[in-house]
C-alpha cells in the first residue's frame, strides 16, 4: 500500500462577467447565472448534510472525511471546516497535503497574539508528528520567523530549526532545504548586525558579529558532514565564506561525499519510481543498518513508513529496532501511537505497545487505556483478541508482588481472567479459545502461586467438559500439573481417567501411567497399572481393527464393479449359459402367470412358495427355497444376489416378480406387482387408473402410499442437464404452486416432489424442463419466496441435500457483516459497500422462513477493495445498530455425530455417542444362530428391516455362493431354522 494520497477537488471561485454577446440581454444572463449559483449552493448543502450523516453513523470511514473537508473549504465554512478537520485528525493521521492546506488556511487568519501563536504552534507540532515532511517543517520555521518581534522570538525560531534538523536534516534528497533555510536565516541576522556604511563597529558590535560568523561557520561544518544531494555547492559557499578552510572540515566533507556516492543508487531507484516499492526501501534500510548509525536508520525508516504506512510488518520492524537499539521512551511511544492509528488491526503492534508501557514504567491506567483501544482495533480473527488478552494478563500477573500482601492485586488478576474468558466466550463461543489456553493459564497460576489445587482441578475439569476429554495431550498436561503441585492420589486418578477417556493417542497416557508407577509406585500399583493399560489397549486395538476392516470392506465394495476378478468372470459365464437355455421357459411361465392375473385369479404366497419349492432353479438362475406354510415373508424382503449377477436378457420377469417391469415389456403386470403399469400396456382402463393412483406420481400432489416403505428419491435416471434441485420448500407446498412459479421461465417436462412415507412433502423437489435455456433462467429464481419462504434453486447433483453450498475457510475478497438491523435490504447494503470497490455478490443470510438473521456476505472482485471496505465500514451505524465487518472465514461444518466417539464427562470412563435412530433396530437373525464370527459379513448378505422394493422371492443357496468367503446365510437357511427343519 502507498501513502494515503487523497486527491482533493479544487473549487476556484470565479467572477461572473457582466459582458454579453451581441444581441443578448445582459439582465437575462445575470439572472441565469444567479439561478445556476443557487442550484450549486443547494447541491453542496445537501452533499454536506449527507457526508455529515455518514461520518456520524461511522466515523471510521476515511473518504467521507476528506470529501467533507474539501466541500467545506470550497464553501468557506471556517467553523465547520475546523470541526471537520479536528474530528478527522483525532481518528486518522493526516497526510502532508491535508496538513499544508489546513495550515495555509489557519496561519493568515491567526492574530498576532501570544495565545494565537500558541494555538498555531500546536497545529504545527501535530502536523510534524504524523509523518515525516520537509515541506511542513519549512512552513513551521517560516511561521516561527514571523514571531521574531517577541521577546524570545529569536530563541524560539532557532529551537524550531534545530528540531527540524533532527527530524529531516538527514534526508538525503530533501534535507538540504532545511539546512539552507537555517543558514539563510543566520546570514540575514549577520547582515542586520553590520554597522552602517562609513561607520566603524563598536567593540560590542564586533563581538556580536564574530559570534554570528562563528554560528554560521558551525552550520556549514555540520551540514558538510552529512551526505546530502548538491553538497558540492555547499562546499563552494563555505570556501567563499571563510578566509581559510579548516583541514578537518575538508576531511569530513570528503568522507560524507564518498558516503553520498554509495547512497546515490538507492536514491536513484526511489526517485525514478512514481511510487517507490517496499523492496527498494528495505534494501536501503539494510544498507544503512550495516553501519549502525541510529539517527540515519531512524530517518530511512521514517521515509519508508511515510510511503507504506498501512503495512503492519514494516511498523513492527521499525518498533523492534527502537525497542532493542534506540530505547528512547519519547521516540518509542510516539511511533507506537502512530503505528496503532495507521494499522489498528495488527495485534502485534498493540502487544508491543503494552510491553513498552510496562518496560518504561507507565502508569497502570495508561496501560489499561492502551489495552482498551486495542480491543477496539477490529481484528480479523478471534485468535488476535485472544493474544491481546494474554498479553494484558501477563502484565497484570507481573504487577502482583507475591512476596508481600497481594490480596488486592491477586483478586484483580482473577477478575481479569474471568473477563477474558467471558469476552471470548460471548464473542466467539468455543472457537474463541479452542485450546482453552486461558483456563490452562489460570490453572497454572492457581497451582504455582496460590497453592490452590482445588481451583486448579476445577479449571481442568472445565477444560475436559469443553470437549477435550478425548485428547491424550490434555490428560498428559493435567497429570504434569498434578505431579508438580498435587499429590500421588490425584495423579493416579487423572491417569486412570485419561486411559479410559483418551481415544486419539491412548498409548501415550498408558505409557505415562506405567512410567509413573514404575518410578513412584509399589509393585502392586505397577502391576495394576500394567493390567489396566494392557486391557484398555487391547480394547482399542480391537475397535481399530474392526474400523479398518469396515473401511477396507467399503473400499472393496466400491472397487468390485470395476475389478475383473477371475472367479466372478467364470461364474458370470456359467450364468450366461444357463440363461440362454432357460430364456424360453421363463417367458412361457411369465405369460401364464399374467393370464391368470388378468382373469382375476389370485394366488396366495403360501401356495406359490409350495409349488415352486419342488423346482431347484427358476429361469433367472436363482435357487428356490421352501417357504413356511403359515407365514408370508416380511414386507420389503429382498434376497441377496450373487456377486457379479446380471439380469437375464429376456424382457419378461420370472413368476412372482414384484419389481418394475422390464424395459420394452408390453404385457400385463405380473401377479402382486405394485408398481406403475408397463410402457405400452393397454389393459382395462379402470384397473390401469386404479394402479396409477396407488403409485408415486411425480407431478401429482400424492406421494407413495402412506404406511408403505418409501425409498429415498433417486433422480439419477432423469436428464440432469434439464433438471434443477429446489429445496427449503414448505411442507404443505403443492405441485401446482411449484408449477406456477417455474412456468414463468420455461416449459416444464416434469415436477418430482419428494414426500415421506405418510405422503407429506419433505421440503424439496426436482423440476425438469424441456429446454436447456430454461435451466439458466430457473437458477436466477434462487432465494425468491414461494408461499412466504425463500426457495433454494441449485443445479442438479447426485445428492443436492448433502452438498455444502458455500465454501469454508478464509476468503480474502469476501466480507462477513453481522449485527445488521433485521429490516436491512440487499439494495441498502449494495449502496453502502459499492463505494469501496466493484461488488461481485451481496448475500443476506436468512432463516428458512425468509426472515433476516442480521448477517450478510459482501463479495468483491478484488481482495484489496475488500480490505479497504473492511477498514472503512467496520463500526458503521445502521439504524440503531453498529455493524461488525471482518474478512470472511467460515469454519468447517461440525463433525457428524457418528464421528464423535467420546462425550466429554468427568464421571470416569468414555461414553460412546452414535446417531439416534428413528426406529428400533431389530435383528432378524434367530438367537440360536447368533454366534460371533471372525469374518465380516457382506452388506449385501445381511437382512435389513426396510427395503425400497421386493426384487425377488427366491434366494441364493449358500452352498452355491463361492465367490466371496464372507457371504452370510441365505433366506432358505433362515426359514429352515425358524421352522426347526
Amino acid at each position: 500500500m502507498t501513502e494515503r494520497d487523497v486527491e482533493m477537488e479544487e473549487n476556484e471561485d470565479g467572477d461572473i462577467s457582466g459582458e454579453s454577446d451581441a444581441g443578448s440581454e445582459p439582465n437575462d444572463m445575470s439572472e441565469d447565472d444567479n439561478d445556476s449559483g443557487e442550484d450549486d449552493d443547494d447541491k453542496h448543502s445537501l452533499k454536506i448534510q449527507e457526508l455529515e450523516a455518514q461520518i456520524t453513523s461511522n466515523p471510521y470511514m476515511y473518504d467521507p472525511h476528506v470529501e467533507l473537508i474539501s466541500l467545506l473549504r470550497a464553501e468557506g465554512e471556517l467553523t465547520k471546516l475546523r470541526e471537520a478537520r479536528e474530528r478527522m485528525s483525532n481518528i486518522f493521521p493526516l497526510t502532508e497535503k491535508l496538513w499544508l492546506e489546513w495550515l495555509k488556511d489557519e496561519v493568515p487568519l491567526a492574530a498576532d497574539s501570544p495565545s494565537e501563536r500558541i494555538r498555531i504552534n500546536g497545529l504545527f507540532d501535530r502536523a510534524v508528528n504524523d509523518y515525516m515532511s520537509v515541506s511542513v517543517w519549512l512552513e513551521y520555521v517560516q511561521y516561527s520567523i514571523g514571531g521574531l518581534a517577541s521577546e524570545d522570538g529569536l530563541a524560539n525560531t532557532r529551537q524550531v530549526f534545530e528540531r527540524a534538523l533532527v527530524a529531516v536534516g538527514l534526508h538525503v534528497s530533501k534535507g538540504a532545504h532545511i539546512w539552507e533555510a537555517y543558514r539563510e536565516f543566520e546570514l540575514a541576522i549577520l547582515a542586520g548586525l553590520q554597522p552602517a556604511p562609513g561607520s566603524t563597529a563598536t567593540t560590542e558590535q564586533q563581538e556580536k558579529l564574530d559570534d554570528q560568523v562563528k554560528k554560521i561557520s558551525t552550520l556549514f561544518r555540520r551540514q558538510l558532514a552529512v551526505p546530502l544531494i548538491d553538497m558540492e555547492a555547499t562546499w563552494t559557499e563555505y570556501v567563499d565564506f571563510v578566509d581559510e578552510v579548516d583541514s578537518y572540515v575538508e576531511q569530513t566533507y570528503k568522507k560524507a561525499l564518498a558516503r553520498l556516492q554509495k547512497l546515490m543508487p538507492f536514491e536513484d531507484s526511489l526517485d525514478l519510481a512514481s511510487s517507490p516499492s517496499l523492496e527498494d526501501f528495505q534494501k536501503y534500510i539494510e544498507f544503512e543498518s550495516k553501519d549502525g548509525e541510529p539517527a540515519r536508520i531512524q530517518c530511512i525508516y521514517e521515509r519508508t513508513i511515510t510511503v507504506h504506512c498501512l503495512i503492519p510488518e514494516l511498523w513492527l520492524q521499525y518498533l523492534n529496532y527502537l525497542d532493542s537499539k534506540l530505547k528512547i521512551p519519547t521516540v518509542i511511544f510516539s511511533v507506537y501511537e502512530r503505528a496503532s492509528r495507521n494499522c489498528p488491526w495488527s495485534v502485534g503492534i498493540w502487544q508491543g505497545y503494552l510491553r513498552a508501557a510496562e518496560r518504561h514504567t507507565q502508569p497502570e491506567d495508561k496501560t489499561k487505556e492502551i489495552f482498551d483501544k486495542g480491543l477496539q482495533g477490529g481484528f480479523a480473527e478471534s485468535g488476535d483478541y485472544l493474544q491481546l488478552w494474554h498479553s494484558y494478563i501477563d502484565y497484570i500477573r507481573r504487577t502482583v508482588n507475591w512476596e508481600e500482601d497481594h490480596t488486592e492485586s491477586l483478586e484483580k488478576l482473577r477478575t481479569t481472567f474471568d473477563q477474558a474468558i467471558e469476552y471470548m466466550q460471548n464473542a466467539y463461543g468455543v472457537e474463541g479459545d479452542p485450546e482453552c489456553s486461558l483456563h490452562k493459564y489460570r490453572a497454572w497460576v492457581e497451582a504455582k502461586y496460590c497453592n490452590n489445587m482445588e481451583k486448579c482441578r476445577q479449571l481442568w475439569n472445565d477444560i475436559m467438559v469443553l470437549g477435550h476429554g478425548a485428547e491424550a495431550n490434555m490428560w498428559i498436561e493435567f497429570f504434569n500439573i498434578e505431579r508438580t503441585f498435587g499429590d500421588p492420589k490425584h495423579c493416579r486418578k487423572v491417569l486412570q481417567r485419561g486411559i479410559n477417556s483418551a481415544n486419539d493417542f491412548p498409548d501415550l497416557v498408558c505409557e505415562a501411567y506405567i512410567k509413573y508407577e514404575r518410578e513412584e509406585g509399589t509393585l502392586e500399583q505397577f502391576d495394576l497399572a500394567t493390567q489396566k493399560c494392557h486391557a484398555q489397549l487391547e480394547r482399542i486395538k480391537e475397535r481399530r481393527l474392526k474400523a479398518a476392516e469396515k473401511e477396507e470392506l467399503g473400499k472393496e465394495h466400491k472397487k468390485q464393479p470395476k475389478q475383473k476378478q477371475t472367479k466372478q468372470a467364470k461364474q458370470q459365464q456359467h450364468q450366461n449359459k444357463q440363461q440362454k437355455f432357460q430364456k424360453q421357459d421363463t417367458k412361457e411361465k411369465y405369460q401364464k402367470s399374467a393370464t391368470q392375473e388378468k382373469q382375476g385369479m389370485k394366488r396366495k404366497y403360501e401356495d406359490q412358495s409350495t409349488n415352486e419349492a419342488s423346482s431347484k432353479e427358476t429361469g433367472d438362475g436363482f435357487q428356490a427355497s421352501k417357504a413356511p406354510v403359515s407365514k408370508s415373508p416380511p414386507p420389503g424382503f429382498k434376497a441377496p444376489a450373487p456377486p457379479g449377477f446380471k439380469a437375464p436378457a429376456s424382457k419378461a420377469p420370472p413368476p412372482g416378480y414384484k419389481g418394475p417391469p422390464p424395459p420394452g415389456f408390453k404385457g400385463p403386470p405380473p401377479p402382486g406387482f405394485k408398481g406403475p403399469p408397463p410402457p405400452g400396456y393397454k389393459g382395462d382402463e379402470p384397473a390401469a387408473k386404479k394402479l396409477k393412483e396407488d403409485t408415486h406420481e411425480s407431478s401429482s400432489t400424492k406421494a407413495e402410499d402412506p404406511g408403505k416403505n418409501n425409498a429415498a428419491h433417486d433422480p439419477s435416471d432423469h436428464n440432469k442437464d434439464l433438471t434443477v434441485f429446489v429445496s427449503n420448500l414448505g411442507y404443505d407446498i403443492t405441485v401446482d404452486k411449484i408449477r406456477e412459479k417455474f412456468t414463468q421461465v420455461g416449459d416444464l417436462s416434469d415436477i418430482r416432489l419428494v414426500k415421506d412415507y405418510k405422503g407429506r412433502s419433505k421440503g424439496f423437489c426436482y423440476v425438469e424442463f424441456k429446454q436447456f435455456a430454461s435451466v439458466a433462467e430457473a437458477l436466477k429464481l434462487d432465494r425468491q419466496p414461494i408461499d412466504g419462504r425463500p426457495m433454494f434453486v441449485s443445479p442438479f447433483q447426485k445428492d443436492n441435500r448433502n452438498k455444502l453450498k458455500f465454501d469454508t475457510g478464509l476468503e480474502r475478497n469476501k466480507l462477513f457483516v453481522k449485527n445488521l438491523p433485521n429490516t436491512t435490504t440487499k439494495e441498502a447494503l449494495e449502496n453502502i459497500f459499492k463505494q469501496h470497490g466493484i461488488l461481485k455478490e451481496v448475500r443476506l443470510v436468512t432463516y428458512r422462513n425468509g426472515a433476516s438473521k442480521g448477517m450478510a456476505y459482501i463479495e468483491y472482485e478484488d481482495q484489496a477493495d475488500a480490505s479497504t471496505a473492511m477498514l472503512k465500514t467496520d463500526g458503521l451505524e445502521i439504524g440503531d445498530k453498529t455493524i461488525s465487518v471482518a474478512i470472511s472465514n467460515p469454519p468447517p461444518r461440525k463433525m457428524p455425530m457418528k464421528d464423535r466417539t467420546f462425550a466429554p464427562s468427568l464421571g470416569g470412563g468414555k461414553k460412546q455417542m452414535e446417531d439416534r435412530k428413528a426406529r428400533t433396530q431389530v435383528s432378524f437373525m434367530p438367537r440360536s444362530v447368533h454366534k460371533p464370527s471372525s469374518t465380516v459379513t457382506s452388506k449385501s448378505s445381511s437382512v435389513t428391516s426396510q427395503s425400497s422394493s421386493v426384487t425377488s422371492s427366491s434366494t441364493l443357496d449358500s452352498t452355491e455362493q463361492k465367490p466371496q468367503a464372507t457371504a452370510g446365510m441365505s433366506n432358505a437357511d433362515f426359514r429352515n431354522l425358524l421352522l426347526k427343519k
